[in-house]
C-alpha cells in the first residue's frame, strides 16, 4: 500500500476525505497483480525432475532416497535405503549438465580421498566401471588416504521426524562424516 494511500485513508475516520473509491482501485490493481504473476510463473523444472530419477532408482529395489545436503553446482547425491531394511545406504550420483550422457544417475561404488589441502578433490568409482573426479567434496571424503564405501561404512539412524547419515571408515579411527537428513519418499 502506498504512503498516499495510507495518509488519505488516515482522514476517513474524520470524514474529511472520502477515500472508499481510491480503496478499491487499490485492491483491484493488485488483485490483478497477483493474477498476471500467478500465470507466467512456470512449474518448478528440478522437483520434477528431481522426482523421476527418485522414482528410477525406486524401480531398482530402493524405498526411500533423500538429496545429501550441500550437494554443490551441478552435482546431486542421492542416497538411497534398499527394500531389505537394511541400514546400509546405497550412494547415488547425478550431473544436472545438459550433456545427455550425464542425465543418467550412476550408482556409487566407493568415493576415494586424493587431497588434504584446497580444493578438494576425491575420486568416485561407479558400479558400472566408470570414475569421476569430484571437485569441492565434503572435507571427509577428500581427506588423502580415504576410501569410503556406502553400503558398509555408512548407516543411517532414524528418529521420528529427522534421520542421521554417519560414515566412518576403519582406517581413521576417531574420525565420522555424520548429516542429518529427510527422505524425499
Amino acid at each position: 500500500m502506498s504512503s498516499v494511500v495510507k495518509w488519505l485513508s488516515g482522514f476517513c475516520s474524520s470524514g474529511l476525505v472520502a477515500t472508499c473509491s481510491l480503496t478499491l482501485v487499490h485492491q483491484n490493481r493488485q488483485e490483478g497483480l497477483s493474477q498476471q504473476l500467478v500465470e507466467n510463473v512456470p512449474p518448478p523444472r528440478e522437483n520434477i525432475e528431481e522426482f523421476s530419477l527418485v522414482q528410477q532408482i525406486i524401480e531398482k529395489g530402493y524405498k526411500s532416497c533423500f538429496i545429501l545436503p550441500n550437494s554443490q553446482g551441478r552435482s546431486l547425491f542421492y542416497v538411497c535405503l534398499r527394500n531389505d531394511d537394511s541400514l546400509n545406504p546405497s550412494f547415488f550420483f547425478h550431473n544436472r549438465s545438459n550433456s545427455k550422457e550425464q542425465q543418467s544417475i550412476k550408482k556409487v561404488e566407493y568415493i576415494e580421498g586424493r587431497d588434504e589441502t584446497l580444493p578438494r578433490f576425491a575420486v568416485m568409482k561407479f558400479v558400472d566401471g566408470n570414475s569421476l573426479t569430484l571437485k569441492f567434496a565434503p572435507y571427509f571424503w577428500s581427506r588423502k588416504g580415504i576410501q569410503i564405501k556406502p553400503e558398509e561404512h555408512c548407516t543411517i539412524t532414524k528418529d521420528l521426524q529427522d534421520s542421521k547419515l554417519t560414515c566412518k571408515t576403519p582406517n581413521l579411527k576417531g574420525m565420522e562424516y555424520s548429516k542429518k537428513i529427510r527422505f524425499i519418499i
